[in-house]
């Protein structure tokens, strides 16, 4: 509805940050470089990297004590590193090119990333965010890149359900994706799942 304001969505996407509590965030699309509000007294901002929307954030809890290791160029992605049970674990937040003419795009990025130094030295490598791919597009990147996939049930891009843009509404050709994902590789394993896909009622 149009009194759910940019103010209420980001109060609501913070309520559920505060709910799970996750000790790594990644976000895409933010409006700005800078730490957004809410976040600052648990997170720490380690980067931001200009994307072909907004900004792409990395974010880890304080008492992590991540080690920022910076962006790569010609990608939209932000590099650190943690500690977790004695293990250093290189974590990168990404987004990826849009569209159905981004594949040779997304595919140059995720190349470019998995060649950087900081990536080639880990011993765990951790991948999250809006990579935009299409599921025919997985299995040639996993394999050229050597990362695996989680699987999730749903889907995280369903503008039918989720009617984040009023211009989307009722088109029928719009299908679903799992377009935020999480890849890894080396001495580390992930699961994922989807969080924040309660309904919202307003005005009745």
């Amino acid at each position: 509805p149009k009194g759910f304001t940019v103010e209420d969505k980001w109060t609501a996407l913070v309520a559920n940050i505060d709910r799970w509590r996750p000790g790594v965030l990644a976000l895409q699309e933010a409006p700005t470089a800078d730490a957004l509000p809410g976040l600052g007294l648990t997170y720490r901002l380690l980067g931001a990297a200009r994307a072909h929307e907004g900004y792409v954030q990395l974010y880890a809890r304080q008492e992590l004590g991540a080690e920022v290791l910076g962006v790569v160029a010609g990608v939209s992605a932000v590099l650190a590193k943690v500690t977790v049970d004695a293990a250093q674990v290189v974590i990168v937040a990404m987004h990826l090119a849009p569209g159905f003419d981004g594949v040779a795009e997304r595919a140059r990025q995720l190349r470019t990333l998995v060649a950087s130094a900081d990536v080639v030295a880990a011993a765990a490598f951790v991948l999250l965010g809006d990579m935009n791919v299409r599921q025919t597009e997985v299995e040639d990147l996993l394999e050229a890149t050597a990362l695996r996939d989680t699987h999730y049930n749903g889907a995280s891009w369903s503008p039918r359900k989720n009617k984040f843009d009023a211009r989307l509404f009722g088109d029928d050709a719009i299908r679903e994706h799992s377009f935020d994902r999480l890849w890894f590789r080396g001495e580390a394993w992930a699961q994922a799942f989807l969080v924040g896909t309660c309904r919202r009622f307003a005005g009745g």
